[in-house]
């Protein structure tokens, strides 16, 4: 009779296979978080795209349509570096349609958002123009409900660029704008993700 075989020992993984299975997963791991970063990364700048075009749409509009108040001391266009005032014929609540409004623009440091608010102006704000004072109407328009322009934006800042001087040569940009005409051209600049740009946005304004 023969003698019974000694079962014979399981064999387990050795060192190498171990490390080599380990390898695979690391690079998977690695490759899928390329992935994903790369596709967020284009769904943001999709998104951004799309929310700089309609601010600088919007912008664009309401610059291209200014009014300056008659027998008033008020201009049609002031600002200074994160904020940004003009009267306009196209309002945001009516579809950037024909409607009168004082229109404002600020950038908040901290949230890195460029906000808008509007101040929609009574049937009746032609024949007492007059009376209103700027520091009034900014403080109402400034109360107003704020709507989001632009989201994880740095830097956001307007320049002016002076009328047509007599003498050519002599127009400058401004940081600031007080003026009852309005400057030609409005400089926007600001940084996204890490690039500058520069917007330069003309005005032109009628009597109302």
């Amino acid at each position: 009779m023969c003698a019974e075989r000694a079962p014979r020992a399981r064999r387990g993984f050795t060192l190498v296979e171990v490390l080599v299975v380990t390898a695979v997963c690391v690079a998977l791991a690695v490759l899928m978080t390329v992935m994903y970063k790369s596709v967020a990364t284009s769904a943001l700048a999709l998104r951004s795209g799309q929310q700089e075009w309609l601010a600088q749409r919007q912008i664009r509009e309401q610059l291209m349509h200014l009014f300056v108040l008659p027998r008033s001391a008020l201009g049609a266009l002031s600002g200074r570096a994160g904020e940004l005032y003009f009267f306009t014929w196209r309002s945001r609540a009516e579809g950037l349609n024909g409607m009168p409004a004082l229109g404002y623009f600020n950038y908040d440091t901290e949230a890195r958002t460029l906000y808008y608010r509007e101040l929609p102006l009574p049937a009746w704000w032609s024949d007492q123009a007059k009376a209103w004072s700027a520091d009034r109407l900014q403080q109402a328009v400034r109360a107003t409900r704020a709507a989001k322009v632009m989201t994880a934006v740095d830097g956001v800042s307007f320049r002016f660029l002076s009328p047509a001087p007599a003498e050519p040569g002599l127009q400058r940009w401004l940081d600031e704008w007080r003026d009852e005409r309005p400057p030609r051209i409005v400089q926007m600049n600001f940084i996204k993700a890490g690039r500058t740009y520069s917007v330069w946005l003309e005005t032109h304004a009628v009597e109302a």
